[in-house]
């Protein structure tokens, strides 16, 4: 074997070797530094892999060395690696959550309050965060359904639109805006033909109404003066005498004493003239009956 054979061969294997050591680099795997390895499960692990990172407090502290699928408790165990200059408490939790908006996942480590760190190859709790694009999905579906019932809607209302501008309510629709066209070029054909000079003479006409109007209303108030000065010289002493006076002929009136009181109370006057009319009717019968007795008729 020649030398350069032997250079060929160490060349080969510094290259293997430097490029592990790379990609465990990009990984996060520090050779230089010692590391810690805890477990944590799952039940679902969409968006992981084994260069996954993990983060402390937002800070990436190491990532995954692997994932495997345990068949008896339908779990997947993620192996986890965080660089030995982190030491979490044994009642901090993993939970997996959203890296970017992209979708990619990665865990983070919610540190407990326990004052004893946890052990190499503890198995801590573990959780999953929806991921943002997974809620922003989730938001959208209440307003996609309310898009589909407004366009379901809209579709119902142009139907019915389309229903009600037939071929007959078009006619009927044109034939009322010609009219509307046609009052409406009366109307300014009527603007056009008022000049200025009436409108000013129909303006001074409502200003004498207007003038009018107040004269009325003055001489109105001067007769209601009129009649409260009337009114407020009548005193009340005089109109106190008038309502004695009435009362006192209405007492009167209704006194059994008197003359008029004994015609309108006793029943005297009534039979007196009803005896009366009784006597006239007799006398004008026997008149008719033998009128020569008592008319006596001589001619010279």
């Amino acid at each position: 074997m020649n030398k350069k054979s032997i250079r060929i061969g160490l060349f080969t294997v510094l290259t293997l070797v430097a490029t592990f050591l790379l990609v465990n680099f990009l990984k996060g795997n520090d050779f230089l530094k010692g590391s810690y390895t805890y477990h944590a499960q799952f039940e679902q692990v969409e968006g992981l892999n084994p260069a996954s990172p993990v983060y402390i407090r937002g800070f990436k502290v190491g990532s995954l060395k692997g994932i495997e699928y345990n068949k008896s408790s339908n779990l997947f165990v993620v192996h986890i690696s965080i660089k030995e200059d982190f030491e979490i408490p044994e009642d901090s939790r993993a939970e997996i959550f959203s890296s970017d908006i992209l979708g990619g996942r990665a865990i983070r480590i919610l540190e407990g309050n326990s004052p004893k760190p946890a052990s190499e190859g503890a198995f801590l709790p573990g959780d999953i965060v929806p991921d943002a694009l997974g809620n922003l999905m989730n938001s959208l579906e209440p307003l996609a359904e309310g898009a589909n019932l407004l366009i379901a809607d809209l579709r119902q209302s142009i139907g019915q639109i389309n229903g009600i501008i037939s071929d007959e309510n078009t006619a009927q629709i044109n034939q009322l805006l010609k009219g509307l066209n046609v009052t409406v070029n009366r109307m300014q054909a009527i603007a056009v033909s008022v000049q200025e000079e009436d409108i000013r003479n129909i303006v001074t006409n409502i200003h004498q109404i207007s003038n009018h109007l107040d004269s009325t209303l003055l001489s109105t108030g001067q007769t209601i003066k009129n009649i409260e000065e009337i009114t407020g010289q009548l005193s009340q002493a005089e109109l106190d005498q008038f309502i004695q006076s009435l009362k006192s002929l209405s007492d009167g009136l209704q006194n059994p004493q008197g003359s008029v009181g004994k015609m309108m109370q006793t029943d005297d006057m009534h039979q007196a003239m009803l005896s009366l009319t009784n006597d006239i009717d007799s006398l004008i019968k026997k008149i008719e009956e033998n009128p020569k007795k008592y008319l006596k008729i001589s001619i010279f």
